[in-house]
């Protein structure tokens, strides 16, 4: 009985060992996931959409194109561009090479290619879902900026327009997703401020893409 007791004793042992192994394994495995998955936001999925894009037509160099994606296929049916765009299609923009691709993930196909159209008006082609903080401390400045977005970028979405938890000196927009900064700083100069940072305290309202701030400068 004892040698049994012994060989049990070890046994236990050796399987609580693998069964701690096993537990740290899965454990920096299911850490290293997470940490691959938060690294991978819209700058891993522009190279991705740009690589297969690549792959079917020759594209414009010396710029970092702008990406979206198709939400809502039935507000651009009047531009050329997007007549048959659908929802879930890939567009990149380039605003240097003046041009728009429409490309189609689950076709792998080139929808279609057209000129980037801007004007005084600003660009149909942006699509962003932008809310707006009111920062300046003057209500008409508010809904004077609202009024530019809305005059400005026809296609694009409001989703929120609210008080700033605090004043701020100057106006600014901000490219939330991080990976939109030619998009963010067309967006800045068609409305005639600057393109900046998200300030340290300020949180943005949910589901936004761009965030503009609205500051004192601009309620003189």
């Amino acid at each position: 009985m004892k040698p049994l007791r012994h060989i049990w004793t070890r046994y236990k042992q050796a399987a609580i060992t693998a069964g701690t192994i096993l537990l740290v394994t899965l454990l920096v495995i299911f850490v290293t996931a997470i940490r691959h998955h938060n690294e991978q936001p819209g700058i891993e999925q522009l190279r991705t959409v740009t690589k297969q894009v690549g792959k079917l037509i020759i594209l414009p160099t010396g710029e970092t194109p702008s990406l979206a994606t198709v939400s809502d296929a039935s507000k651009l049916k009047s531009q050329v561009v997007f007549a048959n765009a659908q929802d879930g299609d890939k567009v990149l923009v380039y605003i240097k090479a003046q041009k728009v691709i429409v490309y189609r993930p689950s076709a792998h196909k080139i929808v279609d290619v057209g000129p980037l159209i801007l004007d005084k008006n600003g660009s149909p082609y942006v699509t962003s879902k932008i809310a707006i903080l009111n920062g300046s401390g003057n209500d008409d400045a508010l809904s004077k900026m609202t009024q530019s977005v809305i005059t400005a970028f026809p296609n694009a979405s409001i989703v929120a327009k609210q008080a700033a938890s605090r004043t701020f000196p100057t106006t600014i927009t901000i490219d939330l997703t991080k990976t939109n900064q030619p998009l963010d700083e067309q967006i800045a100069d068609t409305l005639g401020i600057k393109s900046g940072q998200l300030p340290l305290g300020i949180s943005s309202p949910a589901s936004a893409d761009i965030l503009i701030i609205v500051g004192q400068d601009y309620a003189k």
